[in-house]
Parts: structure tokens; sequence; C-alpha cells
């Protein structure tokens, strides 16, 4: 532990959460903050080792404390939240963007002393953080996605190997990882070279001509290139094995929570939804305030009277990437978010309709999750056939005022 550190603060407000401590985390020291009544050195500083994080921990303890405040930057926090828990003192994980300081008080002892104080007036509000089950499943799914876009940089760079060599398979057939590829670029890296018996590899359903297909294999080999090839190659089926073996071990973990969830139309990134929010949203208040967690909500900026931006904000949330590729798949889905797709994409354009659907796909799933009641394909005939009646209403009031 380092050096005690003294600082003043004074409260903003009436106090709530006396035993509240703040905490502000970087990668190799760890500020922390407690109210001025509680120790004589409020403030402490310590090294970001497991001891250390253990003798801090300890430290609260004596001190009474029962919450603790502290920003979700990176994956530093995610070490102290867990001995946190173990200690049964309450995580509150707040958004950096939400408990900015003023200009020119930005150091790490006045952060923690900012975030102490916030959080002792209760003017944090935490984020949502999933049950521990949850969030084991949610790592080893966040693994297997880095696990696939590896994957595909290793075919990526099987293609650039063969440009090099002007090797052109992978023009004339659309995947070099199937069948009548795979065969084909381990013959090369056999020793094969004869473009004609490369060309006898390929599957006879294959859309290229048998003449196409032994000009796209006339190339010039160079050790180099084929040294690069066979590295790929070996890189994707090491990486493809990898992500065997998440799967398994998502399997078995999934078995444990054997939970069958009501299904809800256009899901069919479910394992990611999953993963990433579990089955209880009961945190959320509504399907609105789950939709604005997942950044589809329009950020309204106003100013006298006037909307200066209706935009949704940045966000990275994985649930709300996946909703947007479900969202894409209701073309011909003959169901009511795809009329309402249909509706939206006329009326906003096809990536604010894009949005929209998501929006409702959200709402749709918090409504199913909260329930515990499947989705009801029935309900969309009645409501289309009271869309349609109020749309003819409208067209006759028109067509009277018309005439």
């Amino acid at each position: 532990m380092k050096r005690k550190r003294k600082a003043k603060t004074e409260a903003i407000g009436p106090l709530i959460n006396e035993y509240a401590a703040g905490v502000d985390i970087g990668s190799r020291e760890i500020y922390v903050a407690v109210a001025p009544e509680l120790d004589a050195g409020p403030v402490r500083c310590y090294a970001t080792f497991t001891e250390e994080r253990r003798k801090r921990v300890a430290w609260f303890q004596e001190r009474g404390i029962k919450t603790v405040a502290m920003e979700a930057t990176g994956v530093y926090w995610i070490a102290l939240a867990e001995l946190l828990e173990e200690a049964r003192i309450e995580v509150c994980l707040v958004n950096p963007r939400h408990v900015k300081n003023v200009p020119g008080r930005k150091t790490d002892v006045q952060d923690c002393q900012w975030l102490q104080n916030l959080h002792s007036v209760g003017l944090l509000r935490a984020a949502f953080r999933p049950p521990a089950q949850v969030r084991a499943i949610r790592s080893l799914w966040r693994h297997r996605d880095s696990l696939v876009r590896q994957s595909a940089w290793h075919v990526q760079h099987m293609h650039k190997a063969l440009d090099q060599m002007n090797l052109r398979i992978h023009h004339v057939i659309p995947d070099i990882t199937g069948k009548s590829g795979g065969d084909i670029v381990n013959a090369i890296l056999e020793g094969e070279r004869n473009p004609k018996a490369l060309a006898a590899l390929g599957d006879k359903r294959l859309k290229a001509s048998r003449a196409i297909l032994i000009a796209a294999l006339t190339g010039d080999y160079r050790n180099e290139h084929l040294f690069c090839l066979e590295q790929a190659k070996d890189g994707y089926e090491f990486t493809l094995k990898q992500i065997a073996q998440v799967d398994e071990r998502l399997e078995a973990m999934l078995k444990a929570l054997e939970q069958r969830q009501p299904c809800a139309p256009g899901e069919q990134p479910a394992q990611t939804i999953y993963s990433e929010i579990g089955g209880d949203l009961s945190a959320f208040k509504s399907g609105k305030h789950f939709a604005s967690w997942l950044g589809l909500n329009p950020d309204n900026r106003a100013s006298g009277k006037k909307v200066l931006s209706a935009h949704i904000r940045p966000c990275g949330n994985r649930v709300a990437r996946a909703l947007r590729m479900a969202a894409q798949g209701l073309h011909h889905a003959n169901n009511e978010p795809e009329d309402y797709y249909r509706r939206m994409k006329a009326k906003l354009g096809g990536a604010a309709g894009l949005v929209a659907v998501a929006h409702k796909l959200a709402r749709i799933i918090y409504a199913v999750l909260t329930t515990r009641k499947a989705y009801e394909p029935a309900l969309h005939k009645k409501a289309e056939a009271q869309r349609l009646a109020r749309s003819l209403e409208h067209l006759r009031k028109k067509q009277k005022h018309t005439v």
C-alpha cells in the first residue's frame, strides 16, 4: 500500500448511502475513497496485485462499507468486482460517460472521491449485470466469437496466398474451405501442380465448367507463398478445433442451466441474446427501458422546443447487433415484424426501418421473458385487421373531404 492521500470533499446533496466507497481503477494503481467520517485517511492508493486487492476488500469490511462504485472501463474492474461480491459488498458499476467530473479536476484522487460523493447521495445508476452463471456463458460465447473472426482471417490469408500465385480457385469455387476447395488446396500443398488433375478434384455440380477450372488452377507457384498458404490453412483448422472445444463446454454449461425460454419471431441469434442478458429482465422497468439500454431508442436532443438531433446514440451492444441481424432475416417471414419492417422501410428508409424492427423485437423479447408466455402469432392477424380497418376509414374520410 502506498502513502495515504488527504483530500477534502463536500457532499453535494443529502446523504443516502453512508457506507459507500468510490474506486478509480487503473492498470498499475487503484485509488479508493471512503467518507472522511469513516477513516482519518479517506483516500488510499493500492497496487493491482491480488494480495493488495484482498487487503483493500478487508479494509472496506473494517470500515463497514456496504456498496462500492467503480467505472466500467476495460476489464480492470472485473477481478475487484468479483472479490467484492464474494465479500458480500454491493458493486455499483457505472458508465464513465455518466460520471464525468468538471474540467480541471481530472486526477485519480479526485475521481475516486467524486465517485464516492455521487454514490453517497444516490446519484449513480448501476449498470445491468446478468447473474454469475450467465456471465460465465457470456465469456465463453464472446471468446467463441473472437475465434470465428480469427478463422475468417485465416481464410483471407489463404485467398491472399492464392492470389499472389495467380491461382483463381476462390473466384470459381465460392468456399475454398468446403469439400471441393479443400481437396484442391490440400493437393496443391502435397505437391500437385497439374491443373487438369486439380480440376478433376472439383465436384461435378460446380457452376464453373472444367475449362474454366483448369484456367483458374494454372498459376505461378512460389515456395514462399505456398508456405504462407500452408500456415494459413493450419491456423484455420486449429481454430476450428478450438471452436469445437468451446461448443462442447458451452453445451455442458447450458445443460446445467436447462431452462426452456419462450421463443420470439426473428430470434435467429438467440444464443448471443441469452448469453448477454440471460433470462431475467426484471432490472428494466419496461420494454422501452430495455430498448433504450440497447441503444435502439432515438437520442433526442432538443433546445428551445426545437429537436436538434434524434439519431440513435453510438452503442456497441452485442444484443442490439444480434437483433439487427435477426431483423434482416424478416423479409419473407410472413409475420408481424415482417409487416412492420415493410411499413417502416417505406416510411423511414432501409437503415432506419431496420433499427425500428430491432426495437420492436427487443420489446417482444422483453414481454416474452417477463411474462413467461410464448409469442402468439395469432395476435398478428387481429392487429393487422385492425390496422387495415383504420387505413380504410382514413381513406374514406379523405375521399369525402376531397369531394
